[in-house]
């Protein structure tokens, strides 16, 4: 058995989403002193005219190259409504900058060192069918400072994005044409829900978007052992859910699974025994509790099963997990700080994914008060 106490911080079978990739080379068309769109910040000029742009085309790879004088450089592509493109910007000579534009020149999305080793990448899907203007900058730049120069490689590939359901565990794989995988869910208000991501070759990293886009959940070891849970997470709109599931580095690649399940999360009555079942399909159960930071709490499970417990904090981060602290082989952990105040979630699950009864016990917090003096 192992023991793990740490503080701190979908159909089967189914593969990764894999990318087209091809390579060309082209000139860049400098982006600066140009006519379309509003002011970038920083040093970042206005973008220039679909004829000035040099045109890049979906699953191709441009090399180019920044100097003093034309210190950014705009591309263009054509693409379709429901397209998810990766752009990705990598250089061993500067701190990368992306930019993605509509065909108006508003900024719609940015990217700094999203592909890991200060390279950018832009995961977006395209919301009309249109042509979409791309910025190579540096980091520097941008931000005011003067140019440098280097080489640069720029990728533009189509992401494919797989659909998976409540209750569905799917394989897939990181590769270096597809640093990323996409997945959607449909979900109606107030579902709660977890996604597991678990890797044994790299630390992983979830994200979690809503039906607009918007990035409403991320983590990096809520599952343990550099795997990545979000959730349990109620849901606050219907709709068509994006799971992103990614490395850490956003450059490791390797195997991985990626679970989607739709929970129940049980209030759990502190100081007062708390009976749960485990089999039958339930392979882990959901508690919640509201703490203060600086409370102590005990934790202990009783069972016939081999079980283990696990403590997420109000922002879904590991706290602290046991197997067999306790008497036989039950879990236990005793003299827990409580590192935030809200409302954290106690998970029981099987060892072995053996059926059985348990009894949670989750102790009155002691609060930290101040010495006033002796009497």
């Amino acid at each position: 058995m192992r023991k793990l106490l740490l503080l701190g911080l979908l159909s089967a079978a189914l593969t990764a989403p894999m990318a087209l990739y091809a390579q060309a080379t082209a000139t860049p068309t400098p982006a600066g002193d140009n006519s379309m769109g509003g002011s970038m910040g920083g040093n970042m000029q206005t973008m220039g005219s679909s004829a000035d742009a040099t045109v890049i085309e979906i699953g191709g790879t441009v090399t180019g190259e920044l100097t003093e004088d034309a210190p950014n450089a705009l591309y263009r592509f054509s693409g379709e409504e429901g397209q998810s493109v990766t752009i990705t910007l990598t250089s061993e000579d500067f701190d990368s900058y992306l930019i993605l534009q509509d065909a108006d020149g508003n900024v719609i999305e940015t990217n700094d060192d999203g592909a890991g080793n200060l390279n950018s990448l832009i995961s977006f899907t395209l919301p009309s069918s249109d042509d979409f203007f791309i910025v190579v900058e540096t980091y520097g730049h941008y931000n005011g400072g003067e140019p440098i120069a280097g080489a640069y490689e720029l990728s533009l590939v189509v992401v494919e994005i797989d659909v998976i359901e409540f209750g569905e565990t799917v394989d897939g794989e990181l590769t270096e044409s597809a640093l990323e995988s996409l997945y959607v869910f449909r979900a109606d208000e107030g579902d709660t829900v977890t996604i597991t991501l678990r890797s044994d070759v790299f630390d992983c990293y979830l994200i979690l978007q809503d039906p607009d886009g918007y990035e409403v959940a991320y983590n990096d070891d809520g599952a343990g052992n550099l795997d990545s849970r979000i959730g349990p997470i109620t849901l606050s709109v219907a709709g068509e859910y994006r799971i992103i599931a990614t490395s850490l580095s956003r450059t490791a690649t390797g195997p991985y699974s990626l679970t989607l399940e739709q929970v129940d999360l049980i209030p759990a009555e502190i100081g007062s025994p708390i009976t749960g079942e485990l089999g039958s399909g339930v392979s882990q159960v959901f508690y919640s509790f509201e703490g203060n930071s600086g409370d102590v709490f005990d934790f202990s499970v009783e069972s016939d099963i081999d079980t283990n417990i696990t403590l997420n904090d109000p922002y879904n981060y590991f706290v602290a997990a046991d197997e067999d602290g306790g008497a036989g082989v039950n879990p236990e952990l005793t003299n827990v700080v409580l590192n935030s105040t809200g409302v954290y979630t106690l998970i029981v699950s099987s060892s072995f994914g053996d059926e059985g009864t348990f009894t949670l016990n989750i102790s009155w917090p002691l609060r930290r008060r101040p010495v006033t003096g002796l009497h």
